[in-house]
C-alpha cells in the first residue's frame, strides 16, 4: 500500500490468525522503510507501531467491554494502533494527537480503510506545551518519553489531568489516565519523580501489565491513584500474535 505522496506503507494488525492479518482485528498502518522519503517535519520514530502500543492496545481491547467509558484520548498516537482499537471496540468519539502530522495521517488512513472517520479525530498536540486538552473519559499514553523535556511534559499533564485542571468545574468527574512504558525507558524515572510531587504521591510507582487498570484494583492502597495506571511494560514478553 502506498500513502497519496507515494509512502510505502503496510498494516499492523492487533492480532494475527494463521500468520495471516484477521480481517476482525483492528489494525494501524506503518511506514514500512526508514529508506522512505519523509517529509521533513517527520521522524520514522513516530511512523512505527511499538511493544508499549501494543500493550495499551491490547488493555483497551481487555477492559473496554467492562466500563462505561465513551470518549478516548491518545496523546503521542503515532499510526495509533490503542486509538483504532478503541473506536473498533465500541468507543463513539476518539481523539488521536500527536506533533508528528504524518503519524496523524497514517491513523486517518487506517482508519479510513476500516470504516471508522466518523469516530477518531485526530489533532496535533505538543507534549511540551500542552495548553488544549480535548475532554475524554479515558486518556493514554505509550511510549512517550523521547527526552527529559517530554517526559517532563507529559507528568505535567497528567498530573493537570488528575485534579481540576482540565475537567471545567469541581464537581466533574476524574477521568481515568492510562501510561504505558517500557522498563528500559530512562526518561520514564524522570516522568515518575515529576508526577511524584505533583501528585504528592512519593510511593507511586510502575505496575505489570497483569494488574490491570484501576478500576479493577483494592481501593485501600495509598501509594497508588485511584483513576491512574502506569504500566510497565517488558518488550520480551509482549504478544505480537
Amino acid at each position: 500500500m502506498t500513502l497519496d505522496d507515494g509512502i510505502k506503507v503496510h498494516k499492523v494488525p492487533l492480532r494475527r490468525s494463521n500468520d495471516d492479518i484477521n480481517d476482525e482485528s483492528p489494525f494501524a498502518v506503518a511506514v514500512s522503510s526508514p529508506m522512505e522519503d519523509l517529509p521533513p517535519e517527520s521522524n520514522f520514530l513516530a511512523t512505527q507501531v511499538w511493544p508499549s502500543a501494543r500493550s495499551a492496545a491490547m488493555a483497551l481491547n481487555n477492559h473496554l467491554e467492562t466500563t462505561t467509558i465513551s470518549t478516548v484520548c491518545e496523546f503521542g498516537c503515532g499510526p495509533g494502533l490503542p486509538s483504532i482499537t478503541a473506536a473498533k471496540s465500541g468507543v463513539t468519539k476518539v481523539t488521536a494527537t500527536d506533533l508528528d502530522p504524518l503519524g496523524l495521517r497514517l491513523v486517518n488512513y487506517a482508519a479510513s480503510l476500516q470504516g471508522l472517520s466518523d469516530r477518531i479525530e485526530t489533532r496535533r498536540f505538543d507534549l511540551v506545551n500542552n495548553d488544549s486538552v480535548p475532554k475524554a473519559d479515558l486518556y493514554l499514553l505509550s511510549d512517550v518519553f523521547e527526552s527529559s523535556l517530554v517526559a517532563q511534559g507529559a507528568a505535567n499533564l497528567v498530573g493537570n489531568l488528575l485534579t481540576s485542571s482540565y475537567r471545567g468545574d469541581s464537581s466533574s468527574t476524574t477521568p481515568e489516565v492510562w501510561v504505558f512504558a517500557q522498563s528500559d525507558r530512562a526518561q520514564r524515572d524522570i516522568f515518575l519523580i515529576k508526577l511524584r510531587e505533583i501528585l504528592v504521591k512519593p510511593r507511586l510507582d510502575w505496575t505489570p501489565f497483569e494488574k490491570g487498570p484501576p478500576s479493577s484494583w483494592t481501593k485501600d492502597n495509598v501509594d497508588c491513584h485511584e483513576s491512574l495506571w502506569l504500566c510497565d511494560i517488558d518488550e520480551t514478553t509482549v504478544v505480537y500474535g
